[in-house]
């Protein structure tokens, strides 16, 4: 801006002395070069507020403020992100002072009593056109440097940014030992689009193809224009070679929509060539040519993925295979529900149902919960999973509850859906529309969940413990949770694990190890339950040391809902279900 374009100028005074601001709009009333607004305030707090609602063009501070230096007031002008020239004001003999608030962003400042209205025109003129000068050169110099980094056609980085970003990327990988991907794109048939229709078409691609890889990624990756109708995307953090996968079938799709060229419509697609941080190679040059011919292999089919490993590819289509079935048994009602009972130790009544979801494929029949529950995990079908399995497990409390049936029930879950925020309100939302008492219903969710720490998954765990559900550690004593961590959790029931129930009467330190377990869950007021016990001698032991309850196939292995509630009902007996036969009389278990 040059003195001759400035004729009218809003000013903001920030002085808490009458005389100052009266003297300053003196002198501002014998300028005739331009006009002027004046408004003041007495210090930072009212100044900004000033700032808030109006604009003004130079802000005028005095040194010398009642609770705060004008240095203050400028940094928290600045700190609230108001950038305009600044004139400080001060005394004979503060130039050192005056000086110091011009390192920190002031334009000019003024000796209060050498002003009059010719120094003053002065100087505002000068902060104004000081101010945009810089502004203007920061601008130049930030689009200069842009232009440097980007490509003008996309404005997407370009490869001298990306080698800066992937290596970025390396050397934090290194750090975190998480694992990255590059993923080389070329874009299918490209040549056609040009000789078709003209330049200005392949342009328009070039650009709209930009926008979706954008689209399927996020915010922390990287897409890059590597040259032509390349792309390439950095995709950081990521648990491993299935996360790639997803995003480049996310890409696939998204290519496959239709786009308008000169009232045509047309199909392009992409060829997608993966490298992964650290099973394929630590350097990026590396990296780059394992994706490249990658990509060479997947343009053989077109509209492809390959990895760089061919093992890889195998494992992601059966894994990508596996992730379809199981999408479509959780939409077509394929997988079931059975129940196991747990039971109270000192009477053999049944108070619970652990809901355990079950897969038959209708080809490869059942599918073990130890093959599709790590795959639900791995692909994030998981949480899916977790609302399907609430659902239908609330379903079956509410047809037991009419027909007279009391029985809590359980379900399993991970740490990857508490981590969901959205995951506990689901089950919340869930528990309310089927107007199930949330003091009937509990969630299990292993100790191993807490080996990492339980920071991320607390509050979900809370949230669903002040609404009432009940909260149990499954397969306790095997990791190593102390009392105090246990003692701050919102639980209220231990699930002692399997392997040392199944160890109770061989080994008298497991017996001593499982005895402490059920005494330091009562000292903390807990429920103490003994998951997997399969012998008689175990649950005479149990009983000895009073586990409160106990579940595993003594009593009865997991059953169909229908079975259940005949369990439930005293129709059919835990010996008719149980992997030893056995029956309960006078809270002794006697072998047949």
């Amino acid at each position: 801006m040059k003195l001759s374009e400035i004729n009218n100028i809003n000013i903001l005074v920030i002085d808490n002395k009458p005389s100052d601001k009266a003297l300053l709009r003196s002198n501002l009333d014998n300028i005739s070069n331009w006009q002027f607004e004046m408004r003041s305030s007495v210090d930072s707090r009212t100044g900004l507020a000033e700032l808030r609602r109006w604009h003004a063009d130079v802000i005028l501070i005095d040194y010398h403020l009642e609770h705060e230096t004008g240095l203050t007031a400028l940094g928290k002008i600045r700190e609230a992100g108001i950038d305009r020239p600044v004139i400080i004001i001060t005394r004979k003999g503060d130039e050192k002072l005056a000086v110091e608030a011009m390192k920190n962003g002031a334009e000019d400042y003024l000796n209060k009593e050498n002003i009059d209205a010719s120094t003053l025109d002065h100087s505002i003129r000068w902060a104004i056109e000081r101010y945009h000068e810089k502004k203007f050169l920061s601008d130049t110099q930030e689009l200069e440097h842009h232009l440097a980094y980007h490509d003008h056609l996309t404005n997407l980085p370009n490869r001298k940014l990306l080698m800066d970003r992937l290596h970025q990327a390396i050397t934090q990988g290194y750090r975190s030992g998480q694992c990255l991907a590059v993923m080389f794109i070329d874009l299918d048939d490209f040549k056609d689009i040009n000789d078709t229709f003209d330049h200005s078409a392949g342009d328009l691609v070039l650009q709209l193809t930009a926008q979706r890889l954008k689209s399927c990624v996020r915010e922390s990756d990287t897409v890059a224009r590597f040259g032509g109708d390349e792309f390439l995307i950095i995709l950081n953090s990521i648990a491993g070679a299935q996360d790639a996968a997803r995003v480049a079938e996310k890409i696939g799709h998204v290519m496959r929509e239709k786009i308008t060229l000169q009232d045509k419509q047309v199909r392009i697609s992409a060829s997608i060539g993966i490298s992964m941080f650290p099973a394929d190679s630590g350097q990026i040059n590396s990296l780059l040519k394992n994706a490249d011919k990658a990509m060479y292999r997947a343009k053989k089919s077109r509209n492809e993925f390959r990895f760089f490993h061919s093992v890889m590819n195998d494992n992601i289509e059966a894994l990508i295979k596996s992730e379809r079935n199981l999408n479509q048994a959780i939409k077509s009602d394929g997988l079931s529900l059975s129940y196991q009972p747990v039971i109270r130790t000192d009477s053999g009544n049944v108070i619970a149902m652990e809901a355990l979801v079950r897969w038959k494929h209708p080809k490869a029949g059942e599918i073990s919960p130890g093959e599709f529950l790590p795959m639900a995990e791995e692909t994030g079908l998981i949480n899916k999973l977790g609302e399907w399995v609430v659902n239908r497990a609330s379903m079956q409390s509410d047809q037991w509850r009419k027909e007279g049936l009391n029985s809590k029930v359980s379900i399993n879950v991970s740490r990857r859906q508490m981590m969901n925020r959205k995951f506990p309100k689901s089950i919340r939302k869930i528990l309310l529309h089927a107007e199930l008492d949330p003091k009937d219903f509990s969630v299990e969710i292993s100790e191993s969940a807490f080996q990492n720490g339980y920071e991320d998954i607390i509050s979900g765990l809370k949230y669903l413990h002040e609404f009432g559900v009940g909260i149990s550690i499954d397969d306790f004593g095997i990791g190593h949770m102390s009392i105090r961590e246990l003692n701050s959790l919102p639980v209220d029931t231990v699930k002692i694990d399997s392997s040392l129930i199944n160890d109770i009467t061989v080994n008298r330190e497991t017996e001593n190890i499982v005895k402490a377990i059920i005494d330091m869950a009562h000292n903390l007021g807990l429920q103490a339950v003994a998951k997997g016990v399969e012998t008689v001698e175990q649950d005479r032991l149990l009983r000895i040391h009073k586990c409160d309850q106990g579940q595993g196939y003594l009593y009865s292995p997991a059953v169909p809902g229908n079975d259940a509630a005949d369990i439930l009902a005293g129709k059919i007996c835990l010996s008719e279900t149980a992997g030893e036969t056995a029956q309960f009389d006078n809270n002794e278990i006697l072998m047949k």
